[in-house]
């Protein structure tokens, strides 16, 4: 018999079976640095847990440089200084190792301009009122006189509109739809254009039509012309006809009366504002309407206009102050202050005109004589539009004639049946035409309303 051999068991047979930083070299674990030492001089070796093999990485010692993996030699020593303009505040430059400012170095600017350091560069600029090249020369800006400082500096189909002098149907045209512009003593004018007819503020029409919907809102086709529905519409004594729905015209009592409007309409006690006239209010205590502007409403020389059942009190052009308790006029003043200066400077519905607040309508010529001229506050300058009376159409020289009417359907009562009366060239019963009082009797006699008391009453049948 012999002994047995003893056996050895191996320590490892991959890296994984070994701790943190060894490797398994011939079943034993070892650090693989010392056996196997792949650094160069100078260098020391890491070890790093990968798997399934370990790696070995090189790093040169403190104060060394160079390949770890063949040799590391000593660093050489740094110069002092900035290497890079971001080593530098924003208002330096890294020049020669040494921060500086950029203008002080080397301007490079005109001797007249300024020299500005930002982010570390030299930016040129030329002084405040100076132009041109800062990096050449700086200059003085040369200061340009205004082409005009008033309308009457300009021709009068122009106006002074900042300070030039320019269309103002151009600048702004403030006329309304298919509506003409012209510019007459320095305001634009707006006209209908020849045989057109409406509001040229607001919309101008031909007046030929098939339809009513071939007229304006306000207007009805009428034997092929656009005209008033209210031209063939006869309402009650006292009411008025207006046009509440498209095309069609509706009798109502004015504000301040009640009662029906195709026969009559009569003066009532009132309950609130709205039931009086626009410049009128309602006294409650009595209940009757009375005007807003009175004597005692504004101060003596103020004047006062009634809106929306208010008064609204102003001093006169001219004048200043509270209008309320006094309007005066303005002290001494060195220089003497002109009343206006544009026309933004005057009240309402009045222009700057020679320094002077101004109705344009009155001043000049503005429209014909047939024409309704009126102002609208516009701004800068205000605007004038000139109006044909409704239902008529402008004509080749600006005169306003009437649409061509339809084949009216009478002249005369004759014309008519006998219960009826001829009105506007339309047929009417008479009681319509001439209505009788309360609980009246209207009989209809030749054309004639013949108003009766009923049996048991008394009184004017009128």
């Amino acid at each position: 018999c012999t002994i047995a051999p003893v056996t050895v068991p191996v320590q490892c047979k991959m890296d994984s079976d070994c701790a943190s930083k060894l490797a398994c070299f011939s079943g034993e674990c070892r650090n693989p640095c010392v056996e196997t030492t792949p650094c160069g001089a100078n260098a020391e070796c890491v070890v790093v847990d990968t798997l399934p093999l370990r790696t070995m990485s090189c790093m040169c010692l403190p104060g060394y440089v160079g390949d770890a993996d063949v040799e590391c030699k000593i660093a050489p020593s740094e110069e002092p200084g900035c290497k890079s303009d971001d080593e530098c505040p924003l208002s330096d430059t890294c020049l020669n190792r040494r921060c500086v400012n950029p203008c002080a170095a080397s301007n490079p600017c005109a001797s007249n301009a300024l020299c500005e350091s930002t982010n570390h560069k030299a930016v040129c600029k030329c002084p405040p009122g100076f132009v041109g090249n800062a990096f050449v020369n700086c200059y003085k800006e040369p200061q340009q006189s205004p082409e005009c400082t008033a309308d009457s500096e300009c021709p009068n189909n122009r106006a002074c509109v900042n300070q030039r002098c320019q269309d103002p149907c151009v600048v702004a045209n403030p006329c309304g739809l298919n509506a003409e512009c012209i510019t007459s003593q320095h305001r634009p004018v707006c006209n209908c254009p020849q045989g057109w007819a409406g509001n040229p503020e607001v919309q101008c029409y031909k007046p030929e039509c098939k339809v009513d919907t071939d007229c304006l809102y306000d207007k009805a086709c009428v034997g092929g012309s656009c005209v008033s529905p209210c031209l063939a519409q006869s309402c009650g004594r006292g009411a008025e006809c207006k046009v509440q729905s498209p095309h069609r015209g509706t009798c109502v009592c004015p504000a301040g009366t009640q009662g029906n409007p195709l026969l009559s309409c009569v003066s009532v006690v009132c309950q609130y504002n709205e039931d009086c006239a626009d410049h009128e209010a309602c006294d409650r205590l009595n209940r009757v309407c009375r005007p807003v502007c009175e004597d005692d409403t504004c101060a003596t020389t103020a004047v006062c206009t009634a809106r929306n059942h208010q008064p609204t009190c102003s001093c006169p052009p001219g004048t200043e102050g509270n209008a309320y308790i006094e309007c005066i006029e303005p002290g001494d003043r060195t220089p003497l202050r002109p009343e206006c200066e544009t026309d933004g400077d005057c009240p309402s519905r009045m222009a700057c005109i020679n320094t002077r607040c101004e109705d344009p309508c009155r001043v000049a010529s503005m429209c014909s004589p047939d024409q309704q001229c009126h102002v609208q506050d516009t701004l800068p300058l205000r605007t004038v539009y000139c109006q044909c009376p409704p239902d008529t159409v402008a004509d080749y020289d600006g005169r306003c004639k009437l649409i061509a009417q339809p084949v009216p359907q009478c002249r005369v009562d004759s014309d008519c049946q006998t219960v009826e009366r001829c009105v506007r060239g339309s047929c009417v019963e008479a009681c319509r035409v001439d209505p009788c009082g309360l609980n009246a009797i209207c009989a209809l006699q030749t054309h004639t309303a013949v108003c009766t008391c009923p049996p048991g009453f008394i009184g004017n049948p009128h």
